[in-house]
């Protein structure tokens, strides 16, 4: 099955393109935004390199670091997700 490129503001973008999760799972829609966008901060960003490159499963493709990867949600997805200043670099 297809998913929408623009997403509603309650999907996770990084489960929309997870194979190993179900149709339902990767569709499904956190109650409120600010839930999707906390969890996206805690299970997927947490701890990570924010220089690191980053990959956008859902078209493929290979973004320089965190920072581009959230304009690049922002832009395709339709998803605004938190600052860099409120995520947690490795140390």
């Amino acid at each position: 099955e297809s998913f929408p490129l623009k997403l509603t503001k309650g999907q996770c973008p990084i489960y929309i393109s997870d194979e190993s999760k179900s149709y339902k799972e990767r569709i499904g829609s956190f109650y409120r935004p600010t839930k999707m966008i906390d969890h996206v901060k805690r299970i997927h960003l947490k701890r990570r390199d924010l220089h690191a490159k980053i990959e956008c499963y859902h078209l493929g493709l290979v973004l320089e670091h965190v920072k581009y990867f959230k304009g690049h949600v922002k832009e395709v997805h339709g998803i605004k997700l938190r600052e860099l200043r409120f995520i947690r670099p490795l140390k």
